[in-house]
């Protein structure tokens, strides 16, 4: 039995692909026309058992593609024999992976790769030796576009204009201009509300705690059901986020991270002091001059050492009554706080614990109130 005819008695996958830096309006691109040539040329040459395989709007930089894998796939399980693409670019971009798999994965695997205008044919090696240099201008192409969208994305943002996807919470785009933003009505009292009570001193899990009490939702989008716990789930890092976002003063904030290579994706994060902010770009819900002050506010603050999480809890157990200001088992010291008592509960240890809510000993936070004893001396706090 010859090889061709080993080839062919499995199927013959016809790989198509376009992303948008391709060009979607490019009829000799579209997926359509991939289609009736690929199909074209493997009826031709006598491979009538053929599966098509699509990846329509994915970028060739990368192979997590869904149909690629699942190509992928059924190649290791030995369903398929040859592989077509338009060209070398439509199998990817990246000319380390796509080398990768040219060079190694279908030889492995006895798989025939064919591209069918770059002349590309693995079992008779035709124009196999400038392969790699065709790989590699398909990358150099990928990286040129994607520098040239990076200065398109930089000089809009450096005008004032929003690129990013979702706007921030309490802000919405400008229906008449994609790059502007406008106040969300549904969403900027809250924004508000979170501002008003960090300028009345209160810090960032203290909002979050009263924003849960007042069963404040997180999102504008509507949850499944009003009992989804996530719905209403506030947490310190969010506050602190809004708290320093200056597009809730009216600026706009040009980046926040830079990627360090264009297929790396690991990012750093811009430091704050070295934030690019453009000031007057839309309508502020809260003025610079109270943005201002909460900044202030938030720099005089201690950072809170340990574990600032309100739900975790610590617990540490007493002989007797713990004085106001002992210290917990985790090493920090704790203030007791009037009010702020939990209702008693039976554990499986049929030992009964009250809850204190406590704040660090600080010199705007200590208050010296003494600490509840429960039964058996156990004395939970939260952290």
């Amino acid at each position: 039995m010859s090889r061709k005819k080993q080839v062919y008695e499995k199927i013959t996958a016809l790989y198509c692909r376009i992303s948008l830096d391709d060009g979607g309006d490019n009829e000799s691109m579209s997926i359509s026309n991939q289609k009736i040539m690929l199909r074209d040329f493997a009826e031709k040459h006598g491979m009538f058992q053929y599966e098509y395989y699509v990846d329509d709007g994915y970028t060739g930089r990368n192979f997590n593609r869904p149909s690629f894998q699942r190509m992928i796939a059924d190649i290791e399980a030995g369903k398929i024999g040859c592989v077509i693409t338009k060209d070398l670019s439509r199998l990817g971009r990246n000319y380390i992976e796509a080398g990768s798999y040219i060079e190694i994965f279908f030889p492995k695997h006895n798989v025939r790769y064919i591209a069918i205008t770059d002349g590309v044919d693995s079992l008779t090696r035709q124009e196999m030796d400038i392969t790699p240099f065709k790989n590699i201008l398909n990358d150099m192409y990928s990286r040129d576009i994607s520098k040239k969208v990076l200065a398109g994305i930089t000089t809009r943002s450096r005008q004032g204009k929003f690129c990013g996807g979702t706007p921030p919470f309490g802000l919405m785009r400008d229906p008449e201009d994609k790059g502007h933003l406008i106040i969300d009505p549904e969403t900027a009292p809250i924004i508000r509300k979170i501002y008003d009570y960090a300028l009345d001193g209160l810090g960032c899990m203290r909002i979050s705690k009263r924003l849960m009490e007042e069963k404040i939702p997180i999102t504008h989008v509507k949850a499944n059901t009003e009992f989804d716990a996530n719905y209403y789930f506030w947490g310190g890092a969010r506050i602190s986020h809004i708290l320093r976002n200056p597009f809730y003063k009216g600026a706009h904030l040009v980046f926040r991270t830079h990627q360090k290579g264009i297929r790396s994706n690991t990012y750093d994060i811009i430091p704050r002091d070295q934030w690019e902010v453009i000031e007057g770009c839309h309508e502020a819900i809260v003025t610079p001059e109270e943005w201002e002050q909460v900044q202030e506010l938030i720099d005089r603050r201690p950072t809170i050492q340990g574990n600032s999480c309100p739900f975790i809890i610590c617990s540490t157990v007493w002989s007797t009554a713990p004085p106001a200001g002992s210290p917990c088992r985790c090493g920090m010291r704790k203030w007791a706080e009037p009010g702020r008592t939990a209702s008693p509960a039976k554990c499986g240890s049929r030992l009964t614990r009250r809850t204190i809510s406590a704040r660090p000993t600080t010199a705007w936070a200590a208050r010296s109130a003494p600490a509840t004893k429960s039964r058996q001396g156990v004395c939970t706090i939260w952290c």
